[in-house]
């Protein structure tokens, strides 16, 4: 399920309804695992850690991946979305604050993303724009794949599971 009340703020005709979305996901029962996911703005923390008390996974989709407040404003009213180009959370932020099943998505664009990522405590990280800008998609993820093993190489890890927040520095 994607969340995306400010893409839907911003489009002409947008469904602004989100009234008793928790509710629903908290009842909801479907036989697959449950994921929440954000459309480019990040889902602030402390709702994070609520939904990962209902559903499965939540994939952050912090800023810095697809600006759908920019993309809105391109097929409409400029204006209007301008002040909201840059709001939101970035990936990396929600990561240092929520534990459990997440997912990073937003601004990953190499293995070298992926890896952080990992360190941060997300259990998988996904991406769009790097394999949309590139014809061949399988090229670009084995490159993403060699990125992140090397990443691992050199900091000493030879699994994900050896991925661990002390390998990232915070103050660089």
């Amino acid at each position: 399920f994607h969340l995306n009340p400010l893409q839907e703020a911003l489009q002409h005709g947008g469904d602004t309804n989100f009234e008793g979305l928790k509710a629903k996901l908290r009842d909801l029962d479907i036989g697959v695992p449950i994921i929440v996911k954000d459309v480019g703005f990040g889902i602030e923390p402390e709702l994070a850690k609520e939904l990962l008390g209902y559903v499965d996974y939540v994939d952050v989709g912090g800023k810095g991946g697809s600006n759908w407040a920019y993309i809105e404003g391109q097929r409409g009213d400029d204006d209007l979305a301008q002040p909201f180009y840059n709001v939101g959370y970035r990936t990396s932020d929600i990561l240092k604050s929520v534990e459990g099943n997440v997912i990073a998505g937003g601004g990953i664009r190499s293995g070298v993303d992926v890896f952080k990522s990992l360190c941060l405590g997300a259990e998988a990280a996904c991406a769009a724009r790097p394999f949309a800008l590139d014809e061949d998609a399988g090229k670009t993820l084995e490159v993403m794949k060699e990125q992140l093993r090397i990443a691992m190489f050199i900091s000493g890890v030879k699994s994900v599971d050896e991925c661990t927040r002390d390998l990232i520095r915070f103050d660089a």
